[in-house]
């Protein structure tokens, strides 16, 4: 019986998890961020700083 794990996808889901685990530890995005171009600016600035 063959498994349909995949270590590369998990790998990937993994990572991305965390990213967005540590977006929120930044409170990137407030709820005051009502404007879309706000929001997504103050998102690629945390993104980036944890780059």
């Amino acid at each position: 019986m063959e498994s349909c794990f995949s270590r590369t996808f998990y790998k990937g889901r993994n990572a991305i998890g965390r990213m967005f685990c540590r977006l929120e530890d930044c409170d990137a995005s407030q709820p005051y961020d009502r404007i879309a171009r706000n929001f997504l600016g103050a998102i690629h600035l945390a993104a980036a700083i944890m780059w």
